[in-house]
């Protein structure tokens, strides 16, 4: 009984880390893609800022 709980303990924060991977990932990417499109083009949105936000901010 305890180790099919432990097992599916296991299961899910396995997933919960490849979902965290993934949203780390895609933190990042907006992050250098707002910042180069800000420094590097010289174009401003306010969406990437808010993206970043809404990502890095806690659940």
């Amino acid at each position: 009984m305890l180790l099919t709980i432990s097992h599916a303990v296991d299961t899910v924060n396995a997933w919960l880390g490849r979902i965290a991977n993934v949203l780390i990932l895609l933190a990042c990417v907006v992050s250098a893609g707002n910042a180069l499109l800000r420094y590097g083009f010289d174009l401003s949105n306010n969406w990437p800022l808010e993206l970043q936000w809404y990502l890095f901010g806690p659940p």
